[in-house]
């Protein structure tokens, strides 16, 4: 029998954690689409979100880990802006699209995330980063479960194609919606509409 070295168990021993936080990652992520599915289309989201200062805090908190790479995140100066709304709900929300942004935008790229509101009594958060390489007709199916552009990208990256679509359940929760456009002269932007209060 072939004796190991001690870095071909420590090889080993790494990537079956990450094996096992992948597979932990893609639990969570069904039971949270399951909890949602039980409720339908209830609306049970009764309290009060300042969103100008949740989106100034998960700036922070990204730009952090997008400088580790090179890039940045930047959140332009908002009013005060308050939705109905579930504050974990939205935290996983925003977080879904923002680590979609650091993680298939380009290495050293810039995140931008706007904030405005509308006299329709809608506020609109829109998170903007330089890519801008989503085949247009890949577009609409983006926020099925399961639904990759680049399936060969998900071992590398952890993806299971449920990110979008537990974003957009919530953004519905909230009596809200997600959209995302794409072209490689403007990046990709997505936009989610929440009802301000």
């Amino acid at each position: 029998m072939q004796q190991r070295q001690a870095d071909e168990y420590i090889h080993v021993i790494h990537d079956a954690l990450e094996d096992i936080a992948r597979m932990e990652q893609l639990i969570g992520q069904l039971l949270i689409l399951a909890r949602m599915d039980e409720v339908g289309g209830q609306q049970t989201v009764t309290g009060e979100v300042q969103l100008d200062m949740l989106m100034g805090e998960l700036a922070e908190t990204y730009d952090e880990k997008a400088r580790q790479s090179g890039g940045r995140v930047i959140f332009a100066d908002s009013s005060a802006t308050t939705v109905r709304g579930d504050l974990d709900e939205l935290i996983r929300l925003f977080s879904n699209v923002l680590d979609n942004a650091i993680r298939y935008g380009p290495p050293g790229g810039t995140v931008r995330i706007a904030l405005s509101c509308a006299p329709d009594g809608y506020a609109t958060v829109c998170i903007h980063d330089e890519g801008g390489n989503i085949p247009p007709e890949t577009l609409p199916r983006l926020f099925d479960r399961f639904y990759r552009v680049d399936h060969s990208r998900s071992n590398s990256t952890g993806g299971a194609g449920l990110g979008l679509a537990i974003a957009r359940e919530i953004a519905r929760r909230h009596n809200g919606d997600v959209s995302i456009t794409s072209s490689p002269d403007s990046g990709t932007l997505v936009s989610i509409r929440l009802a301000s209060t």
